[in-house]
Order: C-alpha cells, then sequence, then structure tokens
C-alpha cells in the first residue's frame, strides 16, 4: 500500500477516534449529587438525564447495583427487557417513556425494600459510546411507638419491658425518669423477613411509688422519636401514653401525665366524663399498660 494511502486510512481512524471523543464530551448524564432518601414500603425516583436534553427512545438504558448482582432495569430497542434482570427488582421498576424523547432515563423503584439501599449506577449509549450516571439510594423505617408492659413477680420485684417493631436503621433505646435521668436497662434486637428491627429493653424497678418512667427510641437517620411514658404507684399502674415527635423537642415532647395523683409534666390535663381526669386523645395512641405476674 502506498504511503500517501496509509496515511489517509490513519487520519481517517484518527478522526474517527476523535469523533467518538467528540461525542462523549459533548453530552452529560447526572444523577443525583446528594442522597436519594427512601421510606421503606414507599415508591422512589431515582433521577438520571441527559444533557443536553437528546431523544434517548432508541438508546440503551441499563441500571445497576452496587449491593445486588445483575440488572436492576434495562431497555434496549425501544423495550424493557426483563430476561437480565435481577429476580429481587422484578415487577418493581419502570421508566417514564413518555419522557425517554427529552434524555430523561429516571428509574421509578416502587415497594422500596431494606436491601434497596446502596449506590446505583444508570448507563445510556449506543454502539459507539456511553455515558453513566451515579447516585446512592438511602432507605430507612421509623417503628411503631412503644409499648410497655411490667412484670411483677412473686416478690412484687417489677420489670420492665419496652417493646416497639419495624425500625431501620436500628435506633438507640433509652428510659428516663420524670427529670430527664437516664435509667440502667438491657436491650435486644431482632430483624424480622424485610430486614428491619424489632426492639425490645428491659428495666428493674427498685421503687415503684409514683414513679413517672419513659421509654424512648431515637432514629439518627430520621431525626425522630417514639417515646412512651408509664406511671407507676404502689398499688396500680396509672396509665401509659404513646408520644411521636422530632428529637429536637426533646425528652419531653408532647407528654401529658394524667390520673390520680399525676403531675402534668407538658400540657394540661384533659376532663373525662364524670369529671374524672384522662389521657388526652390527640394523638390517638394512648393505651394501658399490659401487666403479668411470674
Amino acid at each position: 500500500m502506498e504511503l500517501s494511502a496509509r496515511i489517509g486510512l490513519w487520519a481517517f481512524a484518527f478522526f474517527c477516534y476523535v469523533g467518538i471523543l467528540v461525542v462523549s464530551e459533548s453530552f452529560t448524564l447526572k444523577g443525583s449529587d446528594s442522597p436519594v432518601i427512601a421510606t421503606v414500603g414507599t415508591d422512589v425516583i431515582l433521577p438520571c438525564q441527559l444533557s443536553p436534553r437528546t431523544n434517548a427512545k432508541q438508546m440503551e438504558v441499563r441500571w445497576h447495583s452496587s449491593e445486588i448482582p445483575g440488572l436492576t432495569h434495562h431497555y434496549v430497542n425501544g423495550q424493557d427487557d426483563p430476561q437480565k434482570q435481577n429476580p429481587h427488582y422484578r415487577g418493581r421498576t419502570e421508566l417514564f417513556k413518555e419522557e425517554l424523547p427529552n434524555g430523561n432515563v429516571s428509574l421509578l423503584l416502587k415497594k422500596v425494600q431494606v436491601a434497596d439501599g446502596g449506590s446505583y449506577v444508570c448507563f445510556i449509549g449506543n454502539k459507539s459510546n456511553y455515558l453513566e450516571g451515579l447516585m446512592e439510594l438511602k432507605v430507612g423505617a421509623v417503628g411503631t411507638g412503644p409499648m410497655i408492659s411490667v412484670h411483677r413477680s412473686q416478690d412484687q420485684a417489677v420489670t420492665l419491658t419496652c417493646s416497639s417493631e419495624g425500625w431501620y436503621p436500628e435506633p438507640a433505646i433509652l428510659w428516663t425518669d420524670r427529670h430527664g435521668q437516664r435509667q440502667n436497662s438491657t436491650m435486644s434486637s431482632v430483624k424480622d423477613v424485610q430486614g428491619l428491627h424489632n426492639i425490645q429493653s428491659h428495666m428493674d424497678v427498685k421503687d415503684n411509688k409514683n414513679q413517672v418512667l419513659v421509654c424512648q427510641l431515637q432514629s439518627n437517620f430520621w431525626d425522630q422519636t417514639r417515646q412512651s411514658a408509664l406511671q407507676l404507684s404502689s398499688k396500680a399502674i396509672l396509665f401509659q401514653r404513646v408520644c411521636l415527635g422530632s428529637r429536637r423537642q426533646g425528652n419531653r415532647a408532647g407528654l401529658t401525665f394524667c390520673g390520680p395523683g399525676a403531675k402534668h409534666i407538658c400540657g394540661p390535663p384533659r376532663e373525662g366524663v364524670g369529671g374524672k381526669s384522662t389521657v388526652g386523645q390527640e394523638l390517638g395512641l394512648v393505651s394501658g399498660a399490659r401487666e403479668g405476674s411470674g
């Protein structure tokens, strides 16, 4: 082959290579700079946008998770292709087809599970060029309002058990008295089939004369608390009150202690039938404590 012909081929190959780079540098695929937050059981959108806006209807779109092998979602030849999709995501992912002409390849992830948390990559491209966008999905759940049960042994020793279900990640739990002083306790946590934490905490009561004790669970992930207050007397359990609130409200968030001889820590008591004091119903989560004996 003549030298001039070889130079021509090299030049053609060089410009083709440069052309691919130009295509790659002319477009960007943007995911999310900040973590995407989702609650277990809800739907969430993982954002991914081609810029400048370009019709992606005939491009290949692939979504991958760093935690779960295989494809999270696959779109090719103008349609979804579930063959290589991990069964974990089957029936729970969807592209916004009407947005593909605008370069929007965001993914709708339905009924979020604990295992869905992690880093995600969206790929988009054609035969000669691929772009990728990155993001992180953080998953959490705030559990039920804690319930306090009372166990009184034959020698009249009293143990309180505080129970709450459905937390992720695992919350911190503490007991305090009416003045906010921490009390000694033990805690156990068991994961259910969904990966959510079911919590129990036990506290021995040395003096049960007119004590007000508060069990509080704190989620650092959501900056939320769930707490329940119980007043004990030497003869009976006067009441239990479950409260929900933000950690910024502190240990006494929304507590109203009512009952015979009870003091009111936050807010006035409400009058019940016949002028008897009762616990307010504004939270709709009032319940009596359960008492057992050994």
